[in-house]
């Protein structure tokens, strides 16, 4: 097979798997749902430092699959990213007690109809109004990126803009998180400390009664765990992560963005080898050090192309995120 060739056959299959699969990115990151809730509902005075605790944890809770690269863990990750709200509500609607209801309402408050992540990925407040704030950023960046990032894996034109608009979802979320830990120097405690909130075994059964009913159906025939078993492998080490994002935000912005590049290299990769399984130039895929590299050069232009609009667009998300959950009957 010529080079040539092999390069369209690399181009075909890339675009291939990108049409095909999910999206890289299914959320704003940790850091900005932790900085949404924070201020919802704040300004009422409703929100003791306890509840809001839990609030923080359970605004985070629908990304519980998200970075597990798995075929079965990706379609219950979507199962909480779809326009369909309900399954995102169902841990409000079986909420028993202070500690539940303060969990479902954060879990609540990020959903895909009409919450946090309706301005991320369906129509932006402020900027995307049609596509999302964190889409029409991302087609910003990797436009930008493309170029490098080609260079870099010796990719062709068209693969080098289709992989680089796929990954710069993620480096405009952490971007943003960067962003905002310099707005709020308490955010990073704040993620951090929501870790301390959750209560184990307690909290994973009543995810388990909440979330199965939605989530059991979404999986393959045969599939290898349960829904039931997949949330609990699964929560103790996202809650982890929360506490280690949290920590990483609390850093000064340089250590903070290269501990988050190194992140998103070893992530970066884990998805590569999912995503382009048997692709030619990414089977194995590229080593962490380049990753590295490429995912600080995207965190620097995410930074740049999000910082001018950035607070403008979260304060309207958060009294958005406000008024639909008034509207939608979920109270403190």
């Amino acid at each position: 097979m010529n080079r040539s060739t092999r390069r369209m056959l690399t181009s075909l299959a890339v675009c291939a798997a990108l049409a095909a699969a999910p999206a890289a990115a299914l959320a704003w990151a940790a850091g900005t749902h932790a900085y949404v809730a924070k201020r919802t509902y704040r300004m009422s005075g409703l929100v003791d430092d306890a509840e809001l605790c839990r609030r923080v944890l359970g605004a985070n809770g629908p990304d519980l699959f998200n970075s597990i690269w798995d075929d079965e863990a990706q379609a219950l990750a979507l199962v909480l990213h779809t326009r369909d709200p309900r399954p995102n509500l169902a841990p409000y609607a079986a909420a028993s007690g202070d500690a539940q209801r303060a969990l479902g309402f954060g879990f609540a408050s990020h959903n895909n109809g009409w919450g946090t992540d309706a301005t991320a990925h369906v129509a932006g407040r402020t900027f995307g109004q049609d596509e999302g704030y964190v889409i029409a950023k991302a087609a910003v960046v990797g436009a930008l990126l493309a170029p490098t990032l080609g260079d870099a894996l010796g990719l062709p034109p068209d693969v080098a803009r289709a992989l680089a608009t796929d990954v710069s979802h993620n480096f405009v979320e952490y971007g943003v998180d960067l962003l905002l830990a310099q707005a709020d120097p308490q955010l990073g405690w704040t993620l951090y400390g929501s870790a301390g909130c959750y209560l184990g075994t307690a909290d994973d059964d009543f995810l388990v009664k909440a979330l199965v009913p939605w989530m059991a159906p979404a999986l393959p025939p045969g599939a290898t765990r349960s829904a039931e078993q997949w949330v609990r492998l699964a929560e103790a080490p996202f809650v982890r992560g929360l506490a280690a994002n949290g920590y990483v935000l609390t850093l000064p912005f340089d250590v903070a963005k290269a501990t988050l590049a190194h992140q998103l290299a070893v992530e970066g990769r884990s998805y590569l080898a999912w995503r382009y399984a048997g692709v030619p130039g990414f089977d194995p895929p590229p080593p962490v050090e380049l990753l590295e590299q490429l995912a600080s050069a995207g965190l620097d232009v995410a930074v740049a192309v999000c910082a001018p609009d950035v607070m403008g667009e979260l304060e309207a998300t958060t009294g958005w995120v406000n008024g639909r959950m008034s509207s939608n009957a979920i109270s403190p």
